[in-house]
C-alpha cells in the first residue's frame, strides 16, 4: 500500500526505503497509508494534507530518533537485517540487533501512541566484574576490626605488592619496594598515626630530600613515594614501603591518620 507524507503530501511507493529514511522533500517520518485510487487525491480536490489525514481512517506511521545526542548516528533504512516490511503496515524487527542500538521506536496509531523501549526488553545493565589481586598475591583477610566500608591497606612482602581494599573490596593495587634483608620491613597490623605531603628522610649513608606523600605507621617506617629508583618489585629500602609517586599520591589522598596498613610475608 502506497504512503504519503503528511507535511508536504509527497507519496511513495510500498517498500520505498524513503518510509524509515524519511521523506526527501521535507524530511518528515511521518505518514499515511493510501490505497492507489487516493493517489493525487489531495491535488486533485485541491485539499490538505491536514483534511487527508483527519478523513482519514488508515493508521500514521511515525518513526521518531531520540533526542539525546548518539555517539554514532546510524540510520534505520541502513540496517536492512534489523527492521524489514514484511506487508503493508506490518514490520519485523530483529530485537537482538536493535539491543545493540541506542535508538527507540515509536509508533503512533488510531488507539493512541504507544512506545516500544528495545533496549529494556533485551539488554540488562552489563554487571561489573569484581577486581581480582595479581597472580602471586594471597589474600590475607580482613584485619579484625576493619568494618565493610573501611579503607585499609595491604602490604605483602613475599610478592613485592600493596593492595588497598575497602572492607573486602578490591580498589587498586601496586608493585612496591619494601626493606632489603638487611633492613627488613616491620611486620603486623598498624595504623597511620602523622603524613606529610613532604619530608626529609635520612639515616646512616643517606639523606633524601622533599620525598613525596610520607605516611608513617610504625615509628620510622612509612609508605612514600620514591624518586631515586624505579625498581619496583623488588626489596630496596631501608624498611620502608616505596610506592611510584603517583601511587603514593592516590594513597595520601584517599587515606587519613588512622588508617590500618596490615603487613605480612
Amino acid at each position: 500500500m502506497p504512503h504519503k507524507c503528511t507535511k508536504c503530501g509527497r507519496e511513495y511507493r510500498d517498500g520505498s526505503t524513503e518510509i524509515l529514511k524519511g521523506c526527501a522533500s521535507c524530511g518528515n517520518k511521518k505518514f499515511l497509508y493510501v490505497k492507489e485510487e487516493q493517489l493525487n487525491k489531495d491535488v486533485l480536490e485541491e485539499k490538505s494534507i491536514g483534511e487527508i489525514v483527519e478523513e482519514s481512517k488508515e493508521v500514521v506511521l511515525e518513526v521518531i530518533e531520540p533526542k539525546a545526542k548518539m555517539k554514532k548516528e546510524i540510520e534505520m533504512y541502513d540496517r536492512v537485517e534489523t527492521i524489514r516490511i514484511v506487508s503493508p503496515g506490518t514490520y519485523e524487527l530483529n530485537l537482538e540487533k536493535m539491543a545493540q542500538s541506542d535508538e527507540r521506536i515509536v509508533s503512533v496509531g488510531k488507539e493512541g501512541s504507544y512506545i516500544i523501549d528495545l533496549m529494556s526488553m533485551a539488554k540488562d545493565e552489563p554487571k561489573k566484574k569484581k577486581k581480582q589481586p595479581a597472580a602471586g598475591y594471597q589474600y590475607p583477610g580482613r584485619p579484625a576490626g576493619v568494618s565493610d566500608d573501611e579503607l585499609w591497606i595491604d602490604v605483602d612482602l613475599s610478592s613485592q605488592r600493596s593492595n588497598v581494599y575497602v572492607g573486602d573490596t578490591l580498589m587498586r593495587e601496586f608493585l612496591v619496594s619494601t626493606g632489603t634483608w638487611l633492613h627488613p620491613t616491620v611486620t603486623g597490623t598498624f595504623k597511620i598515626y602523622v603524613r606529610y605531603r613532604y619530608a626529609d628522610m635520612s639515616g646512616p649513608g643517606y639523606y633524601l630530600p622533599d620525598v613525596p606523600y610520607v605516611m608513617y605507621f610504625y615509628k620510622d617506617y612509612g609508605l612514600h613515594g620514591t624518586y631515586w629508583h624505579h625498581n619496583f618489585g623488588t626489596p630496596m629500602s631501608h624498611g620502608c614501603v616505596n610506592f611510584p609517586t603517583v601511587d603514593a599520591g592516590w594513597i595520601f589522598e584517599n587515606s587519613r591518620v588512622g588508617t590500618i596498613v596490615n603487613v605480612h610475608q
